[in-house]
């Protein structure tokens, strides 16, 4: 069996409604045949089990597809539905069984952008040492319809010692598998800044990013998602809680993360990426991002 360029993990916990929307945003992209999904439940009690096994095509819980004898029609190499520890255990579990050079996680209430597969694709071809590609986020509310973009912008490891790691997007990122596994992979104590912690361990590790200027990653803004809260004004004691920790895990002050802040908006201002994300945003305000993107 041919191996995987790229391996997606979708890690879900009683997100049915949204999760079939996640899965084929996926697998209905140009590409996927050079990909492997992997799906991760937490043990939901709601559809998404039913969800799972509509695209696993018979595919067992808990069996690899390399060693199962399935045929190759199904959309899921492999899945699960058990307890775990959250998300960041989720993900552990997912890239654990992943096959492929580079990895992307996409969340069950988020979609994955069209074109985003083909784009990392080709760029890995070309560039076959890559280890990092970020794009830029489209994000939506419950009804969904956008209400911002943000292209993001790319940064090397020397900017990282003076910006802030929030520019790099979660499911707007493809990375080394490899690299993940030798950093350590994801922290299970952490709900919230997972991906931020994770990427301060790739700088650390000498890991370099390239950033495409395209939207990966389709944010649903909704009521029952833990980081809507996070572009708002109003935030959890326990989101605050684990950014203070962040901090000092790589030893920034309160006053040093406002500096840095400030130097990131600075960067963003310089480097045309407020500008794109401002007039991408006036141009999506308020439209439907399935009629904008996938037409």
């Amino acid at each position: 069996m041919v191996e995987p360029i790229l391996s997606i993990i979708i890690a879900n916990y009683n997100y049915g409604r949204f999760l079939e929307a996640a899965i084929k945003s996926v697998v209905e992209q140009e590409g996927f045949d050079q990909c492997e999904l992997i799906v991760v439940d937490g043990g939901s009690t709601d559809n998404s089990v039913g969800v799972i096994k509509k695209y696993a095509n018979g595919l067992p819980p808990n069996t690899p597809l390399t060693t199962n004898n399935q045929p190759l029609t199904t959309k899921i190499s492999w899945w699960c539905s058990e307890k775990d520890k959250g998300q960041s255990d989720a993900f552990n579990k997912g890239f654990a069984h992943a096959r492929g050079r580079l990895g992307c996680w996409v969340n069950a209430d988020d979609l994955l952008l069209p074109g985003t597969i083909k784009a990392v694709i080709d760029y890995v071809k070309l560039h076959p040492g890559v280890e990092w590609i970020t794009g830029g986020t489209i994000y939506f509310d419950e009804h969904l319809k956008i209400w911002r973009a943000r292209i993001g912008t790319g940064i090397t490891k020397r900017m990282h010692k003076w910006v802030d790691a929030t520019v790099i997007g979660g499911p707007s990122s493809f990375f080394s598998i490899e690299r993940l596994r030798r950093v350590g992979g994801f922290d299970i104590k952490l709900h919230y800044t997972m991906d931020g912690d994770l990427w301060n361990k790739f700088f650390a590790s000498g890991m370099k990013m390239v950033h495409l200027p395209m939207y990966f990653w389709g944010f649903r803004s909704h009521s029952a998602s833990k980081t809507s809260h996070a572009f708002h004004d109003v935030q959890s004691a326990a989101f605050h809680n684990e950014h203070k920790m962040a901090y000092k895990r790589v030893k920034y002050s309160a006053f040093g993360e406002r500096v840095r802040i400030w130097r990131l908006r600075f960067h963003k201002i310089l480097s045309g990426c407020v500008f794109r994300s401002y007039l991408d945003t006036r141009r999506y305000f308020g439209k439907n991002i399935h009629a904008e993107f996938w037409r």
